[in-house]
Protein backbone atom coordinates (compact mmCIF):
# COMPACT_ATOMS: atom_id res chain seq x y z
CA UNK A 1 0.00 0.00 0.00
CA UNK A 2 2.62 2.43 0.75
CA UNK A 3 4.14 1.97 -2.35
CA UNK A 4 1.41 2.34 -4.34
CA UNK A 5 0.75 5.55 -2.06
CA UNK A 6 4.20 6.88 -3.20
CA UNK A 7 3.58 5.94 -7.14
CA UNK A 8 0.73 8.55 -7.78
CA UNK A 9 1.97 11.00 -4.72
CA UNK A 10 1.39 14.39 -5.35
CA UNK A 11 2.61 16.62 -3.35
CA UNK A 12 1.43 20.49 -3.68
CA UNK A 13 3.07 22.08 -0.55
CA UNK A 14 4.28 25.61 -1.28
CA UNK A 15 7.91 25.80 -1.05
CA UNK A 16 10.02 29.02 -0.33
CA UNK A 17 11.62 30.93 -3.24
CA UNK A 18 15.19 30.62 -4.58
CA UNK A 19 15.84 34.31 -2.99
CA UNK A 20 14.24 33.14 0.37
CA UNK A 21 16.61 29.58 0.41
CA UNK A 22 19.70 31.81 -0.76
CA UNK A 23 19.29 34.32 1.99
CA UNK A 24 18.60 31.28 4.19
CA UNK A 25 22.37 29.39 3.01
CA UNK A 26 24.34 32.43 3.42
CA UNK A 27 22.74 33.14 6.76
CA UNK A 28 24.22 29.52 7.77
CA UNK A 29 26.96 30.18 6.00
CA UNK A 30 26.82 26.54 4.90
CA UNK A 31 27.73 25.40 8.11
CA UNK A 32 26.86 21.53 8.43
CA UNK A 33 26.31 21.63 4.96
CA UNK A 34 28.58 20.59 1.82
CA UNK A 35 31.32 22.70 2.90
CA UNK A 36 32.58 24.01 6.11
CA UNK A 37 31.88 27.12 7.73
CA UNK A 38 33.44 29.90 6.27
CA UNK A 39 35.30 32.18 7.63
CA UNK A 40 34.19 36.31 7.47
CA UNK A 41 37.04 37.61 5.41
CA UNK A 42 37.41 34.37 2.82
CA UNK A 43 33.44 34.34 2.31
CA UNK A 44 33.13 38.22 0.92
CA UNK A 45 36.45 38.55 -1.09
CA UNK A 46 35.88 38.59 -5.04
CA UNK A 47 35.16 34.69 -6.65
CA UNK A 48 37.90 34.04 -8.74
CA UNK A 49 37.47 33.15 -12.22
CA UNK A 50 38.16 29.68 -11.26
CA UNK A 51 34.83 29.65 -9.03
CA UNK A 52 32.56 31.76 -11.38
CA UNK A 53 33.42 28.68 -14.21
CA UNK A 54 32.51 25.93 -12.14
CA UNK A 55 29.31 27.59 -10.90
CA UNK A 56 28.76 28.20 -14.54
CA UNK A 57 29.03 24.48 -15.71
CA UNK A 58 26.88 23.31 -13.12
CA UNK A 59 24.40 25.95 -14.23
CA UNK A 60 24.44 24.33 -17.73
CA UNK A 61 24.47 20.86 -16.29
CA UNK A 62 21.67 21.13 -14.09
CA UNK A 63 19.29 23.11 -16.91
CA UNK A 64 19.99 19.83 -18.98
CA UNK A 65 19.17 17.52 -16.63
CA UNK A 66 16.11 18.79 -15.68
CA UNK A 67 14.35 19.54 -19.58
CA UNK A 68 15.93 23.10 -20.48
CA UNK A 69 15.91 23.12 -24.35
CA UNK A 70 19.54 23.61 -25.74
CA UNK A 71 19.19 26.82 -27.06
CA UNK A 72 17.35 28.19 -24.09
CA UNK A 73 20.23 26.57 -21.77
CA UNK A 74 23.16 28.17 -23.90
CA UNK A 75 21.42 31.74 -23.99
CA UNK A 76 21.15 31.91 -20.26
CA UNK A 77 24.81 30.36 -19.40
CA UNK A 78 26.33 32.60 -21.55
CA UNK A 79 24.11 35.89 -20.09
CA UNK A 80 24.92 34.51 -16.61
CA UNK A 81 29.07 33.95 -16.87
CA UNK A 82 29.00 37.55 -18.69
CA UNK A 83 27.24 39.13 -15.63
CA UNK A 84 29.51 36.96 -13.15
CA UNK A 85 32.39 38.76 -15.35
CA UNK A 86 34.15 36.08 -17.42
CA UNK A 87 35.32 37.03 -20.63
CA UNK A 88 34.38 35.77 -23.96
CA UNK A 89 32.76 32.60 -22.82
CA UNK A 90 32.12 30.16 -25.73
CA UNK A 91 29.04 27.51 -24.94
CA UNK A 92 28.04 24.60 -27.18
CA UNK A 93 25.22 22.28 -25.80
CA UNK A 94 24.23 19.54 -27.55
CA UNK A 95 21.44 16.39 -26.90
CA UNK A 96 24.20 14.59 -24.50
CA UNK A 97 27.40 16.69 -24.36
CA UNK A 98 28.50 20.63 -23.42
CA UNK A 99 31.43 21.89 -24.55
CA UNK A 100 32.40 24.96 -22.89
CA UNK A 101 35.57 27.18 -23.23
CA UNK A 102 36.22 30.07 -20.62
CA UNK A 103 39.34 31.98 -21.05
CA UNK A 104 40.97 29.55 -23.32
CA UNK A 105 40.84 26.60 -21.38
CA UNK A 106 38.43 24.34 -23.11
CA UNK A 107 36.19 21.74 -21.48
CA UNK A 108 34.03 18.68 -22.41
CA UNK A 109 30.92 17.92 -19.71
CA UNK A 110 28.69 14.84 -19.85
CA UNK A 111 25.01 15.65 -19.50
CA UNK A 112 22.18 14.00 -19.00
CA UNK A 113 18.57 14.55 -20.04
CA UNK A 114 15.39 14.37 -18.45
CA UNK A 115 12.43 16.13 -18.12
CA UNK A 116 11.51 17.88 -14.12
CA UNK A 117 9.84 20.76 -14.41
CA UNK A 118 9.16 21.53 -11.19
CA UNK A 119 13.39 21.53 -10.50
CA UNK A 120 14.11 23.65 -13.83
CA UNK A 121 11.42 25.90 -12.18
CA UNK A 122 14.23 26.71 -9.33
CA UNK A 123 16.86 26.67 -11.82
CA UNK A 124 15.67 29.23 -13.83
CA UNK A 125 14.94 31.50 -11.13
CA UNK A 126 18.50 31.20 -9.84
CA UNK A 127 19.58 31.58 -13.14
CA UNK A 128 17.48 35.14 -13.18
CA UNK A 129 18.63 36.04 -10.04
CA UNK A 130 22.11 35.60 -11.06
CA UNK A 131 22.08 37.80 -14.31
CA UNK A 132 20.72 40.53 -11.89
CA UNK A 133 23.05 40.13 -8.98
CA UNK A 134 25.70 38.90 -10.45
CA UNK A 135 28.12 41.49 -10.81
CA UNK A 136 28.00 41.83 -7.09
CA UNK A 137 28.58 37.99 -5.89
CA UNK A 138 30.95 37.50 -3.34
CA UNK A 139 32.80 33.70 -3.20
CA UNK A 140 29.70 33.31 -0.23
CA UNK A 141 27.26 34.06 -2.89
CA UNK A 142 28.82 31.33 -5.35
CA UNK A 143 29.58 28.61 -2.82
CA UNK A 144 25.83 29.31 -1.39
CA UNK A 145 23.98 29.15 -5.24
CA UNK A 146 26.01 26.18 -5.57
CA UNK A 147 24.99 24.27 -2.82
CA UNK A 148 21.53 25.14 -3.87
CA UNK A 149 21.65 23.19 -7.11
CA UNK A 150 22.97 20.57 -5.09
CA UNK A 151 19.76 20.86 -2.67
CA UNK A 152 17.73 20.75 -5.86
CA UNK A 153 19.08 17.86 -7.46
CA UNK A 154 18.51 15.24 -4.08
CA UNK A 155 15.20 17.20 -3.61
CA UNK A 156 12.83 14.21 -4.20
CA UNK A 157 9.55 15.30 -7.11
CA UNK A 158 6.23 16.09 -6.04
CA UNK A 159 4.40 13.56 -7.88
CA UNK A 160 5.61 9.98 -8.04
CA UNK A 161 7.09 7.24 -10.48
CA UNK A 162 3.60 6.41 -11.61
CA UNK A 163 2.40 9.19 -12.78
CA UNK A 164 5.59 10.53 -13.97
CA UNK A 165 5.53 7.45 -16.34
CA UNK A 166 1.31 8.18 -17.28
CA UNK A 167 2.43 11.89 -17.99
CA UNK A 168 5.26 10.63 -20.43
CA UNK A 169 2.69 7.70 -22.35
CA UNK A 170 -0.04 10.80 -22.41
CA UNK A 171 2.65 12.82 -23.84
CA UNK A 172 3.55 10.85 -26.61
CA UNK A 173 0.35 9.73 -27.03
CA UNK A 174 -1.53 13.05 -27.54
CA UNK A 175 1.30 14.37 -29.84
CA UNK A 176 0.85 12.04 -32.28
CA UNK A 177 -1.98 14.21 -32.91
CA UNK A 178 -1.05 17.66 -31.39
CA UNK A 179 1.94 17.76 -32.94
CA UNK A 180 2.30 15.30 -36.12
CA UNK A 181 -1.53 15.70 -37.02
CA UNK A 182 -1.67 11.93 -37.22
CA UNK A 183 -4.67 10.12 -36.76
CA UNK A 184 -6.44 7.74 -34.26
CA UNK A 185 -5.10 4.65 -35.42
CA UNK A 186 -1.74 6.30 -35.18
CA UNK A 187 -2.46 7.19 -31.28
CA UNK A 188 -3.17 3.40 -30.78
CA UNK A 189 0.24 2.29 -32.15
CA UNK A 190 2.55 5.01 -30.39
CA UNK A 191 0.29 4.11 -26.71
CA UNK A 192 1.66 0.67 -27.19
CA UNK A 193 5.12 1.86 -28.48
CA UNK A 194 5.57 3.90 -25.47
CA UNK A 195 4.54 1.16 -22.86
CA UNK A 196 7.75 -0.81 -24.65
CA UNK A 197 9.87 2.65 -24.42
CA UNK A 198 8.94 2.64 -20.45
CA UNK A 199 9.74 -1.15 -19.78
CA UNK A 200 13.28 -0.34 -21.94
CA UNK A 201 13.96 3.17 -19.49
CA UNK A 202 13.29 0.85 -16.19
CA UNK A 203 16.22 -1.64 -17.93
CA UNK A 204 18.47 1.58 -18.33
CA UNK A 205 17.59 2.84 -14.83
CA UNK A 206 18.62 -0.42 -13.56
CA UNK A 207 22.37 -0.53 -15.22
CA UNK A 208 22.90 3.20 -15.75
CA UNK A 209 26.67 2.67 -16.02
CA UNK A 210 26.21 0.73 -18.95
CA UNK A 211 23.63 1.58 -20.18
CA UNK A 212 22.50 5.12 -19.17
CA UNK A 213 25.05 6.45 -22.48
CA UNK A 214 23.24 4.88 -24.44
CA UNK A 215 19.61 5.78 -23.58
CA UNK A 216 18.62 8.04 -26.71
CA UNK A 217 20.33 5.69 -29.18
CA UNK A 218 18.03 2.53 -27.51
CA UNK A 219 14.99 4.54 -27.39
CA UNK A 220 15.32 4.96 -30.95
CA UNK A 221 16.40 1.79 -31.91
CA UNK A 222 13.61 0.27 -30.37
CA UNK A 223 11.35 2.76 -31.37
CA UNK A 224 12.22 2.11 -35.02
CA UNK A 225 11.95 -1.89 -34.63
CA UNK A 226 8.16 -1.49 -33.30
CA UNK A 227 7.53 0.92 -36.14
CA UNK A 228 8.69 -1.27 -39.03
CA UNK A 229 6.35 -4.22 -37.14
CA UNK A 230 3.52 -2.12 -36.88
CA UNK A 231 3.45 -1.28 -40.24
CA UNK A 232 4.36 -5.28 -41.30
CA UNK A 233 1.50 -6.59 -39.08
CA UNK A 234 -1.21 -3.99 -39.54
CA UNK A 235 -3.69 -2.65 -41.94
CA UNK A 236 -1.75 0.36 -42.49
CA UNK A 237 0.68 -0.50 -45.73
CA UNK A 238 -0.96 1.86 -47.84
CA UNK A 239 -0.56 5.09 -45.42
CA UNK A 240 3.46 5.61 -45.85
CA UNK A 241 2.71 8.96 -44.69
CA UNK A 242 1.73 7.64 -40.76
CA UNK A 243 5.59 6.01 -40.63
CA UNK A 244 6.96 9.18 -39.44
CA UNK A 245 4.56 10.50 -36.86
CA UNK A 246 4.66 6.70 -35.47
CA UNK A 247 8.90 6.65 -35.05
CA UNK A 248 9.10 10.64 -34.13
CA UNK A 249 6.20 10.78 -31.29
CA UNK A 250 7.30 8.33 -28.64
CA UNK A 251 10.75 10.57 -29.18
CA UNK A 252 9.52 13.58 -28.55
CA UNK A 253 11.42 13.95 -25.08
CA UNK A 254 14.45 12.19 -26.09
CA UNK A 255 14.53 14.20 -29.64
CA UNK A 256 13.59 17.66 -29.01
CA UNK A 257 13.97 18.65 -32.47
CA UNK A 258 11.82 16.03 -33.68
CA UNK A 259 9.00 18.50 -34.18
CA UNK A 260 11.12 20.19 -36.81
CA UNK A 261 12.15 17.13 -38.54
CA UNK A 262 8.84 15.94 -39.26
CA UNK A 263 8.02 19.85 -40.84
CA UNK A 264 10.93 19.42 -43.19
CA UNK A 265 9.31 16.42 -44.08
CA UNK A 266 6.35 17.85 -44.67
CA UNK A 267 7.13 20.88 -46.63
CA UNK A 268 9.82 18.25 -49.07
CA UNK A 269 6.74 16.64 -50.21
CA UNK A 270 4.76 19.79 -50.62
CA UNK A 271 2.77 19.88 -47.55
CA UNK A 272 2.60 23.23 -47.16
CA UNK A 273 0.10 23.45 -44.44
CA UNK A 274 0.96 20.77 -42.08
CA UNK A 275 4.63 21.34 -42.84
Amino acid sequence: MDMFADAIRIDFGSSASVEERLRNLREEGLAERQQPLLEEDSGNRSPTDKEKIAYVKKLCLAQLAYGQCTVDAEESSIDAALVLGIDHPLIDIGPKSTFVNFNGDMDHLESARDIMLSKLKDVAYLIEHTVKHGGDFTKLDIDTACTLLDEIEKEPLPYGWLLQDLFYIGLSTFGAIAAFFGSYADMLIVFVISLFNLCLKRVVKRYPTVLLPLDSFLVSLLTGMLTCGAFKISSWHDDLCSIPIVFLSPLIVYLPGSDLVYGSHENFYNKIIVG
